[in-house]
């Protein structure tokens, strides 16, 4: 069966300073290894390892989106442009809804409902709405710091709501997540 791309009239995504008015696919392993091929060659992107985690990663639930992961340490110049232009290249060039973040730790296991972990999150903004509807809202997080013009900062638990409920209802994340790439420059 052929994929189909999520339909609206009038479609239209903001994660920050990046939008689409294109409607994505469902992520596939050809999607995907094209858009991560393109993301390699962003400039900075050595500063970082890369790792994939959540639905698409597990295949075990259909999910719209994949997990993406930087970490090590922050570089504030490259970072903003690293996740802009990763998150640009899926929504309009591959039609991919690519859920791109640094963390503060690498999470090298599954998650489980009894080991929250407290992570730091470096995103693009604390504002995310797809067709006029608040998807993520963090501006009254008390821990939400704003590090550059597109660039903010937010302490969270996980497992949050969503995987905590995922787990209750038996969608257990049995895969760690998967090192993509390896950080080549040193700080």
């Amino acid at each position: 069966m052929a994929q189909q791309p999520s339909t609206h009239l009038d479609f239209h995504y903001r994660n920050g300073p990046v939008e689409t008015t294109i409607p994505w696919f469902r992520p596939s392993q050809m999607l995907f290894e094209a858009w991560l091929k393109a993301f390699l060659q962003i400039a900075g992107i050595g500063h970082y390892d890369i790792w994939l985690c959540g639905g698409f990663l597990q295949q075990k639930w259909d999910t719209w989106d994949v997990d993406i992961v930087l970490t090590g340490p922050l570089e504030f110049q490259s970072l903003e442009q690293i996740l802009r232009q990763g998150l640009d290249l899926a929504l309009n060039q591959f039609r991919l809804l690519v859920d791109i973040q640094h963390c503060n730790v690498a999470v090298l296991e599954p998650f489980a409902i009894d080991k929250e972990i407290l992570i730091t999150k470096t995103v693009l903004s604390p504002l995310i709405s797809k067709n006029g509807v608040l998807l993520t809202d963090w501006t009254l997080d008390p821990s939400l710091r704003r590090l550059g013009p597109n660039l903010w900062q937010v302490d969270r638990v996980i497992p949050d709501d969503i995987q905590v409920a995922r787990i209750q209802a038996g969608l257990t994340y049995s895969k760690p997540p998967l090192l993509l790439h390896k950080r080549t420059i040193k700080q």
